[in-house]
């Protein structure tokens, strides 16, 4: 069930907690970054989010797991870094300057 502060857990119920323009924008949202398309009459058929899951894992393409390309590795992890790499840049001295003769 939904808490107090509007905020849905796997068991809440569908209906109850998201309206029609929430539902679409969840529709919608699966089917762009998931690839799932979920008609509007199975959704209406499901009662909790976790109905929702469980349908989204069902009607997921089993190649999309596969075609994910693997994340990458941050530059800085990739090769070893040279002690140098973690010494404060070197300061460039002027050399003092002369004092101005008073007129």
């Amino acid at each position: 069930v939904a808490d107090d502060d509007n905020s849905m857990t796997i068991d809440s119920p569908l209906m109850e907690s998201i309206d029609s323009l929430g539902s679409t924008l969840v529709l919608n949202t699966i089917t762009m970054k998931l690839g799932v398309t979920i008609q509007v009459n199975e959704y209406m058929d499901l009662e909790r989010a976790s109905d929702l899951v469980a349908k989204v894992v069902e009607e997921m393409p089993r190649t999309s797991l596969q075609a994910l390309p693997a994340p990458a590795a941050p530059a800085a992890l990739s090769a070893p870094m040279a002690p140098a790499a973690f010494s404060t840049p070197a300061v460039a001295s002027r050399p003092a300057a002369e004092p101005k003769p008073r007129a």
